[in-house]
């Protein structure tokens, strides 16, 4: 009896539900339902790039079952190959339980929120990696090839763009090296011209005039609009569509016979005063505020400046020691000592150290010039008769661009003054 006994119980679990096939296709495809809901709570990004994709190689294969509690239950791994240029491949590392059973020959498979949570608690729990070293899918295969490709014309592109760049950079160093020849050719003709020049050649410039110079150098290919546009303020302020159509053409040759006149110029010798306007609304040369704004020039008293310069000795100003030093050449020709005189117009001024010319030192001749200089001075401090001294800058400009302005040059200082009868004295810098 007992061997009839023990022989019962594996017929007893031979005869429960462990002959369920676990790749039947009706569970293989629950299942893989459940692991996109699952993908899709965890890992929404993912799950929205990926499993919805066509190209998504997704395939999920069942482990040995288990029969527990008289229940067979299905363990399943799942690998899927995203549609990406390498060999990607997730799979989780924990199998998914799922039970199965057979009601009177009827399938009953586990619920899908059930296989979901699993799948959902899978992945939060980190049992999900990936590996990139197998073999890739087909599409997979097409995307690393398309990638190489792509990155092949990248590399091609890079290299095309590289080797322009540095033919490119290679004219612009040879462009710039014989612009430099050029303007230094030209400097040594400038300092030439510069030593024929008169004192009584450098004339107040008009920002109108500097500005024409530096366009006529820097832009010299211009529209008709580009013309009326930066040079006829007339033009472009009038309002009156019938108006500015009729002054068109007579503002247009008018800019344009400038700018040819300025183009065959070859330098501007430009007096640049500084003078202060006193309490007559007038500066030294009897101009008032707004007819200053018009020219290059300074309106700010130099006295206080000047006397910190005197030399009695040589009954001279020394402008080294004044606060004007920057205008006077260093002999280290060091390039933090390059000035901008003054920006008329918005276009600089520009000068280097080596292209300060003159002396520094201002020539009184005798020691009683030298006093009446130091007395008029001192009141001019004091806050009178401010208007009847100017310091005045020679400046010559050869059209030269440099650090996008005017190369400039200071020839030459002078130093103005008018007595009670509006008598002029003049002194300049010793040679």
């Amino acid at each position: 009896m007992r061997k009839i006994l023990f022989l019962s119980i594996p017929l007893a679990l031979s005869g429960c539900d462990s002959n369920i096939d676990c790749n039947d296709p009706t569970i293989i495809s629950k299942v893989k339902d459940a692991v996109i809901s699952g993908f899709s709570m965890a890992e929404p990004v993912f799950a929205g790039s990926f499993l919805s994709n066509k190209e998504t190689s997704f395939e999920i294969t069942s482990k040995e079952p288990q029969v527990l509690n008289g229940v067979q239950q299905c363990n399943f791994l799942f690998k899927i190959r995203p549609p990406v240029a390498s060999a990607s491949e997730i799979y989780n590392t924990k199998p998914i339980p799922v039970d199965v059973s057979k009601d009177n020959d009827s399938l009953v498979i586990d619920t899908h929120d059930n296989i979901t949570k699993k799948v959902y608690d899978i992945i939060k729990s980190h049992n999900i990696t990936e590996r990139n070293d197998g073999e890739p899918t087909k599409y997979q295969q097409k995307l690393i090839e398309e990638s190489k490709e792509k990155e092949k014309e990248k590399l091609e592109k890079e290299r095309i763009e590289k080797e322009n760049q540095e033919k490119l950079e290679r004219e612009r160093k040879i462009a710039q090296e014989n612009y430099e020849k050029e303007a230094e050719k030209k400097r040594e003709s400038s300092i030439s011209k510069i030593k024929s020049i008169n004192s009584g050649d450098y004339k107040l410039t008009s920002i109108n005039d500097i500005v024409f110079f530096y366009s006529a150098k820097k832009l010299p290919n211009l529209t008709d609009e580009q013309y009326l546009q930066y040079f006829s303020p007339a033009y472009t302020n009038e309002r009156d569509i019938f108006k500015k159509d009729e002054m068109k053409d007579a503002e247009l040759e008018r800019v344009k016979l400038t700018f040819d006149k300025m183009k065959a110029t070859e330098g501007l010798s430009i007096m640049y005063p500084i003078s202060s306007i006193g309490y007559s609304n007038k500066n030294y040369f009897g101009m008032n505020n707004g007819e200053t704004h018009s020219y290059a020039m300074s309106d700010n008293d130099p006295s206080r400046k000047l006397i910190d310069g005197f030399d009695l000795s040589n009954n001279t100003i020394d402008l080294s020691k004044t606060r004007y030093s920057s205008f006077c050449k260093i002999e280290n020709d060091s390039p933090e000592n390059d000035i901008v005189i003054d920006s008329p117009g918005r276009v600089d001024l520009s000068v280097k150290n080596k292209n300060k010319l003159s002396s520094c030192i201002l020539d009184l001749n005798n020691r009683e010039n030298a006093r009446e200089v130091y007395e008029q001075l001192s009141k001019s401090d004091a806050g009178y008769n401010s208007t009847k001294i100017a310091f005045i800058l020679d400046l010559y400009t050869d059209g030269v661009l440099e650090n996008d302005g005017l190369r400039t040059y200071i020839s030459n200082f002078e130093l103005r003054l008018k007595d009670k009868g509006n008598q002029e004295k003049t002194y300049t810098t010793k040679k």
